[in-house]
């Protein structure tokens, strides 16, 4: 059954697109498109919606695991803080980041220059290894599968970002495995440079290296007293400002800049990469792939 459903989808979306359905995408790479299609829906995690208490939840979290250890992971600015309840609806979340391999053929079939090609055979720039890229690169990837696919396809929210991360809503300082960094373990012992997706156990929501690895865009603008002003349903952050908020941290950041509520922020169209990605499907409905 599970066969037959993506011989059906692969069918489908390399009929679509040689039929010109698909806004700027090259016929020659109609094939490329459809088996990254595939791969990307069967590599979504349902995420059930619920509520949670978004932010720095310092007294929370210092009854929980200690004052020794929110030192070490506590965020160094107040912007994470107050912490504030959060309403999501269901959604799925990309289970890897998304790797230079996957961004090059979106620059492929939409006539593209990919990005950091003059970095091809250096070792951070591999096919299997997390892309870096400005923000509105790594948007219009996502967006582009949205109109490939006829589904809600878009960089998470802040929101869902952190929700997932805390494997819904839990009070964790990473998100690794058992909640903490152990190195060599669960974390790199030391990195010069992002490593493939997934050769570190994921989080108890199935996500893979949301602490640590590269930082990841998400779809908020940045204003640093949001948290103050955010509504409890679904936000969506503020309707305009001058960045991007990214998440997550990176092997570039101690382990302690990893956690799971520390932001970062940047503008949307840096000259240079500068963070990773995964896209979310904003729908609870079952996808097309079984």
């Amino acid at each position: 059954m599970m066969r037959f459903a993506v011989i059906c989808l692969s069918f489908f979306l390399f009929a679509y697109l040689i039929a010109g359905g698909a806004p700027r995408a090259d016929n020659g790479h109609a094939e490329n498109v459809a088996v990254l299609i595939e791969r990307t829906l069967k590599n979504m995690v349902f995420v059930e919606g619920g509520a949670f208490m978004m932010g720095d939840q310092k007294t929370t979290f210092i009854n929980a695991f200690g004052e020794e250890e929110y030192g070490y992971y506590h965020p160094a600015y107040t912007d994470a803080r107050p912490a504030h309840q959060v309403l999501l609806n269901d959604y799925y979340l990309g289970k890897f980041e998304v790797t230079f391999g996957e961004h090059d053929m979106f620059t492929a079939a939409t006539g593209r220059e990919p990005t950091e090609a003059e970095q091809m055979g250096k070792p951070w720039r591999q096919l299997d290894t997390p892309a870096y890229v400005n923000w509105q690169d790594a948007h219009a990837y996502c967006a582009w599968l949205g109109e490939q696919t006829g589904l809600p396809i878009s960089l998470p929210t802040e929101a869902q970002w952190e929700f997932a991360a805390r494997s819904r809503g839990k009070v964790v300082p990473f998100a690794t495995d058992t909640g903490y960094i152990e190195r060599g373990v669960n974390y790199p012992e030391s990195m010069d440079w992002p490593l493939p997706p997934g050769q570190f156990p994921p989080n108890p929501l199935g996500l893979y290296d949301m602490s640590g690895n590269i930082s990841e865009w998400v779809a908020d603008w940045y204003a640093p007293d949001y948290y103050t002003r955010s509504p409890k349903q679904n936000p969506q952050g503020p309707q305009s400002g001058e960045k991007k908020v990214y998440r997550g941290g990176s092997v570039f950041n101690s382990p302690g800049g990893s956690s799971t509520v520390i932001r970062g922020k940047a503008k949307p169209d840096l000259p240079y990469a500068s963070g990773g990605f995964r896209c979310a499907i904003n729908t609870g409905e079952p996808l097309p792939v079984d």
